[in-house]
């Protein structure tokens, strides 16, 4: 596997991947075992804060796919996304998946900007409203529980 231009940083200077998105540098080449093993690492790493509880206490209370959508957010985000997420947190530990989905739909103008700019400058997986499908796909879901939550509710009579 060969290094890849993934984007630059903030300062202008070329990001480089490899593999599965982990850092890499201008032509190192890498066998696949080592790309797993090092996303092996990079994983780790990066949900550990999830996994501990200690990003969102009731992390493993939550449906399956929002701890999948979750982690691979975090993924690319970095483990240390959630340190100030206050609110957000506080919505799903709540679960309270509407506002949480608010608050990520908001999230943008706090730089979670996933994705990167192409040699022309274009930005590369975002849709129309610059949202990377990772964020959308977090919002559909928070809001998806949001509705199925409020069925339950109302199913067993908890909601007039």
């Amino acid at each position: 596997l060969v290094a890849y231009p993934d984007g630059k940083d903030a300062d202008g200077t070329p990001r480089y991947s490899i593999g599965y998105g982990t850092k890499s540098f201008a032509g190192e080449e890498i066998t696949a075992e080592e790309a797993w093993t090092r996303f092996d690492t990079e994983y780790e790493r990066h949900a550990a804060p999830l996994l501990t509880g200690n990003a969102i206490s009731n992390f493993h209370e939550l449906p399956a796919d929002l701890q999948y959508g979750l982690i691979d957010f975090t993924y690319n985000m970095g483990p240390n996304v959630w340190k100030d997420w206050t609110e957000t947190k506080k919505y799903i530990e709540e679960l309270d998946f509407a506002a949480a989905a608010r608050e990520f739909d908001k999230g943008l103008g706090k730089g979670w900007n996933i994705g990167w700019d192409d040699a022309d400058g274009n930005k590369i997986y975002r849709d129309e409203h610059g949202k990377h499908p990772r964020v959308q796909r977090l919002i559909d879901l928070f809001n998806l529980w949001a509705v199925r939550l409020n069925m339950e509710a109302e199913d067993k009579g908890y909601v007039r």
